[in-house]
């Protein structure tokens, strides 16, 4: 006989132990940015590494101190047993751990996670008193007692237990993952009756590591699909994105604005050439601003956005015959914004506000700096609305909307519009400072 049964045991378990500490080391060293959930199940995954790993090397050193008359010989064999063990129970609540997460713990499962638990430390605090196993003195020799198949049974039990858990939340998880639950069950249970008649080898562990070898692989598959999910959700927040930016530039370009415009730079051409060439320059400016907020992912200066403003009120002042005044007290201008979200504020005031009166109106935009936030404050003296009736009136209110969701999404600012009919809108937004 080449080897012997005590050779080949320490073998196999050092075998195990190198497995899970490879284990550890990929699963820490190629883990990717996932959901919170994705993160402890690689954490809940890494722990029964852990623990297969410190039951393989403590069962190989009680296996190599046994018989040894050594005080070394003597803590190796206590020592290793008791944590070799101990460690196979904690693997049990472990993986039940792990089993509750991936099936989506509504609450009953939670305790039953920690019903195991409870049968571990049972198991280990009668692991340390001595019922499982006893260590000859005289020897220093590994015996089992009677009472050895109250550890089994206790395994049996947890692994039977979790089997219908499984079963009966079979729909929660993949065809493919539900496999490899069933599989990493039954090894260390058909183990664990094998051990019962089985002296020298350790069962159990060799059934526990090739169950891993097997969650491994389905947690890796698992996380790979996350990971894809994450990026398609990503991808649909950017598409999302663009959807929005593209309807505010739309929502910008008004088929009525571009209409009035081009008239009044005709009627420009004909009657003053200097005032319709700036006319032309100003309209060309405006488009080119609202064709490359399409491109814009990120706050851009107030002073960009302002000119952009600027421009459209220049036109629209040239197109309504100067019947739109507006008023520019800007204080600060050393701060960001969403590009296109102050133009709407503007549009509105001039579409909705002093439009709307026969002899027109002044729009006032202001900018002011406090102590934590800035300030743009867009004002009309125009007709007003009943802000109660507007929020019930039926109508989208896309733009305001689009406003409100970048301002927050982008640099956490606000936006707060007040009305009364007849006494003009205000509308007030504020963008917080950078810690």
């Amino acid at each position: 006989m080449l080897f012997s049964v005590f050779q080949v045991n320490v073998f196999v378990e050092a075998f195990c132990a190198l497995f899970s500490l490879v284990g550890i080391f990929c699963i820490g060293m190629f883990a990717q940015p996932a959901q919170r959930s994705a993160h402890w199940y690689r954490r809940s995954v890494s722990l029964m590494f852990v623990f297969n790993m410190v039951c393989a090397v403590s069962d190989a050193v009680a296996g190599i101190c046994r018989g040894q008359l050594t005080t070394t010989g003597w803590y190796g064999t206590h020592v290793g047993n008791a944590l070799s063990y101990a460690s196979l129970f904690l693997l049990s609540g472990a993986f039940t751990s792990y089993l509750c997460a991936r099936l989506e713990d509504d609450g009953e499962l939670g305790r039953w996670s920690a019903v195991v638990w409870a049968v571990c430390a049972v198991g280990i605090s009668l692991t340390l008193s001595g019922l499982f196993y006893i260590i000859d003195p005289a020897t220093n020799l590994y015996h089992r007692t009677q009472y050895f198949w109250v550890s089994q049974a206790l395994g049996l039990g947890v692994e039977f237990g979790n089997l219908i858990v499984l079963i009966a939340k079979r729909k929660a998880i993949s065809r493919a993952t539900f496999i490899t639950m069933v599989m990493y069950i039954l090894l260390p249970a058909a183990s664990l009756v094998a051990q019962m008649y089985v002296y020298g080898l350790s069962l159990t562990q060799m059934a526990t590591t090739a169950g891993l070898m097997i969650l491994f692989i389905d947690l890796q598959t698992f996380l790979a699909q996350n990971m894809a999910e994450q990026q398609e959700a990503l991808a649909e927040q950017e598409r999302q994105l663009t959807d929005s930016r593209v309807q505010i530039m739309v929502s910008q370009i008004q088929p009525h604005f571009l209409y009035n415009t081009l008239d009044a730079i005709y009627y420009l051409c004909g009657k003053d050439a200097i005032r319709a060439r700036e006319a032309i320059s100003r309209f060309s400016d405006y488009l080119r601003a609202n064709l490359r907020s399409l491109r814009t992912t990120t706050p851009v200066p107030f002073a960009t956005e302002l000119d952009h403003v600027k421009n459209y009120l220049e036109l629209e002042q040239m197109s309504s015959d100067d019947t739109i005044n507006f008023v520019l007290d800007v204080q600060t201008t050393n701060f960001m914004l969403p590009a296109l979200s102050l133009q709407p504020l503007v549009e509105n005031a001039v579409k909705h506000g002093v439009t709307k009166q026969l002899n027109g109106g002044t729009i006032t935009l202001r900018t002011r700096e406090l102590n934590d936030c800035f300030e743009v404050t867009v004002e009309d003296d125009g007709v007003g609305f009943d802000p109660e009736a507007a929020l019930n009136d039926g109508r989208p209110h896309v733009g305001m909307q689009n406003v409100r969701q970048r301002l927050d999404s982008m640099c956490g600012g606000k936006l707060v519009v007040s009305s009364e009919p007849g006494k003009g809108t205000k509308a007030v937004v504020t963008i917080p400072r950078k810690a």
